[in-house]
């Protein structure tokens, strides 16, 4: 049964919520992994700010996998874990139990794994190793987080793209300016 809080009227905290499966959150859209050393305060207004500025500056980007929704808790327990490691990137969310209005399909669900530099394809790669080792064998598509703040989802919004089961990623938009 999902978790509000401890209250019906007290909202969890975010290292609370970070604490559960996703299926038991219904309090909030997302929870969190980081790997050691990586400060888990929220940074996104002071990346928005960056994108403003010179948009070419935001160099994060984000593995995106689609579980269905039996497998989701147990998924993101893997990745959760390799997060905590050091395995992956310094940063993963997933959706949880709270509906969103952005999810056309609640049958599945999203989990995010971020690396630091879009442009550094051996530390893309390195990350997307680490999710085939956990047992992602599914396509698994990549974005950058520009791609986000300019509110762009869905088609044509990935930058990388790795079939099922590959350990290679094929430039899924090789006209759109990547390096500067």
């Amino acid at each position: 049964m999902p978790v509000r809080s401890k209250t019906t009227r007290q909202k969890m905290t975010a290292a609370q919520a970070n604490a559960l499966p996703p299926s038991q959150v219904v309090d909030r859209y997302w929870i969190e992994a980081f790997a050691p050393g990586v400060d888990p305060h929220p940074r996104a207004m002071e990346k928005y700010r960056a994108y403003l500025e010179d948009p070419d500056s935001v160099r994060t980007g984000k593995w995106m996998v689609f579980v269905p929704s039996e497998d989701h808790d147990p998924v993101w327990a893997k990745v959760k874990a390799a997060v905590g490691a050091g395995q992956l990137g310094p940063r993963a969310k997933t959706a949880t139990a709270k509906p969103s209005p952005r999810s056309d399909r609640p049958d599945r669900w999203v989990i995010v794994i971020y690396t630091t530099d879009f442009q550094d394809r051996a530390d893309v790669g390195r990350v997307l190793a680490g999710l085939r080792q956990l047992g992602i064998g599914g396509r698994i598509s990549y974005k950058r987080d520009v791609e986000t703040l300019q509110s762009r989802y869905g088609a044509g919004a990935s930058l990388y793209v790795s079939q099922p089961g590959s350990l290679e990623f094929d430039d899924h938009q090789p006209t759109r300016k990547v390096h500067r």
